[in-house]
């Protein structure tokens, strides 16, 4: 075996940013469950990518044949290592005058976020291009895997891929697969564009979006990975997000819902940031249930957290669905999908809490809507007080607790006020 080492710029092309290219927000579903996909196929472990802070290139094959222009080709376990990347093929050449070197023979190129592979690489080290032709890849701790007809680096700034897949499923199971003809990364304007989208559930094409964009990093509006599913009180289900990205303070998730079963579903959600004040307002419409009489479902939840300033705060919860058995026919649209759907009783209530040198004040009222058990009490209103005078070695410590709540139902059950005293105590 010989091995070469230099200073050169060969290969110093962006691989990092097709990691970026190949897990960007086409997308970012990774807190996704995909619920019919088979479990995780394990990748082989990483083989040494060598020190991601090494400027070096270093090269080694079996056999390294030179020529006296500077031309070198090199053949048998080819091996490249520079800046924490790893690249292998079966054959390179390198070209002194274009400064290119080429690849071919199960091209494999490693990161430590993804692993990578295809039949040809070529690669310009003066422009920092380069093309990856039959390529296929698997983003580590993702569980997403995909291929591309050919990915192009035009520079360390724009990639594009043709017929490019992507998928959450066991590379040996696909059960659902997106696909674009297209896909366009620009790092310069943090924008990714997606053309020819095409949703594929076991072959059969389910949707398709003849464009679509996303951010490469942080927040910008447009579609998000969608979502897909099947159970026999939905049918088939796929939902497609789209993120509207209202203002730095402000933003909205808009999620066209599709069930076979049932019809078509809007899930909406509307966030708010502002100084002292916050909130997350869902509004969930199914206008026709073709499973229940065409009735119309509704889920309404909005909750909110204020603070005026170093005494005073309150929070307000409204919850609210059409009828007892909208979480165990729907779910419900928030992460914890699962959970929801036991849901038995839904609580609304307004609160302003004050504290003070010495007190504590907690002022509540408090309702619930009862989906499958007898409603509980409600409190109109409850209110704790709490103080006690500071501690002095020289005279006596007074404390009190108390509580009032006004207990209210609409069953035909007893309801009535009760006023409690819990704590009066003189401290020696």
């Amino acid at each position: 075996m010989m091995r070469l080492t230099t200073l050169g710029r060969v290969f110093g092309l962006p691989l990092s940013l097709l990691a970026l290219c190949l897990t960007a927000n086409i997308a970012s579903a990774d807190d996704v469950a995909w619920g019919l996909c088979g479990a995780d196929q394990a990748l082989p472990p990483l083989p040494d990518l060598g020190s991601p802070t090494d400027p070096l290139l270093h090269l080694s094959a079996d056999h390294v044949r030179s020529t006296a222009q500077g031309n070198a080709q090199f053949s048998g376990n080819v091996v490249v290592l520079r800046a924490g990347k790893r690249l292998e093929a079966q054959q390179g050449v390198y070209d002194k005058k274009s400064n290119t070197v080429d690849l071919n023979g199960d091209v494999k190129i490693f990161t430590r976020t993804l692993t990578a592979g295809g039949d040809h690489a070529h690669l310009n080290a003066d422009n920092d291009s380069g093309t990856l032709s039959n390529a296929h890849y698997d983003v580590r701790g993702a569980h997403a895997s995909g291929s591309a007809a050919s990915v192009v680096i035009t520079d360390p700034k724009h990639i594009a891929l043709q017929d490019a897949t992507y998928t959450k499923c066991d590379p040996n199971k696909v059960d659902w697969l997106l696909k674009a003809h297209q896909i366009t990364l620009n790092e310069a304007t943090n924008t990714g564009e997606a053309r020819d989208v095409v949703l594929r559930f076991k072959g059969v094409p389910l949707f398709y979006l003849p464009y679509m964009n996303f951010p490469l990093q942080g927040r910008k509006s447009g579609f998000l990975a969608p979502t897909f599913g099947s159970s026999d009180k939905t049918g088939t289900d796929v939902s497609i997000p789209y993120y509207w990205n209202i203002a730095p303070n402000y933003d909205a998730t808009i999620t066209p819902r599709q069930m076979t079963a049932r019809g078509t579903m809007l899930e909406t959600e509307f966030r708010y940031l502002e100084p002292g004040d916050k909130g997350t307002l869902n509004l969930d419409y199914l206008p026709t249930d073709k499973r229940d009489a065409n009735n119309s479902r509704l889920h309404i939840a909005y909750g909110n957290q204020a603070t005026f300033n170093d005494t005073w705060s309150s929070s307000l919860a409204y919850n609210y669905v059409s009828d007892p058995n909208y979480f165990n026919d729907l779910g419900v649209n928030q992460p914890n999908n699962l959970l929801n759907t036991s849901i038995s009783v839904l609580e609304r209530h307004l609160s302003l809490v004050g504290r003070g040198a010495g007190w504590n004040l907690q002022a509540m009222v408090q309702g619930f809507q009862a989906l499958d058990v007898t409603e509980p009490y409600s409190r109109m209103p409850q209110i704790k007080f709490s103080a006690s005078t500071a501690p002095h070695l020289d005279r006596p410590q007074l404390s009190l607790d108390s509580e009032l709540v006004d207990f209210a139902s609409i069953n035909p059950v007893p309801t009535g006020a009760r006023i409690d005293l819990l704590q009066a105590r003189y401290h020696y």
